[in-house]
């Protein structure tokens, strides 16, 4: 969403960055996605090692949406900052 409330067009690019700390083994997320009925969907690929990776998405420089990802050794997720997620296929909706 916009920080209007209202659902970004379809179209638009959301830029996707990722940050992990420790940083010596970083994750990846897709660099940038095109919005479908006001969603954009990115592929994050966790580090190796235990770490904390914070996901932001930005339209035109703007941030619409933070997401963290706490990576642990065991099968265990946690996940703050979002509405829906899907731990089995690791695929997480971040909506605001």
């Amino acid at each position: 969403m916009l920080n209007t409330g209202s659902k970004a067009p379809d179209g638009t690019t959301v830029n996707f960055k990722v940050i992990c700390v420790p940083n010596n083994y970083p994750g990846t997320v897709t660099p940038f996605a095109q919005t479908t009925n006001g969603v954009a969907q990115a592929i994050f690929t966790a580090p190796p090692v235990p770490a904390t990776c914070t996901i932001t998405g930005k339209i035109a420089g703007v941030t619409i949406g933070i997401v963290d990802i706490l990576v642990t050794t065991s099968l265990k997720s946690e996940v703050s900052g979002l509405s829906e997620s899907n731990f089995p296929d690791r695929v997480f909706k971040m909506t605001k």
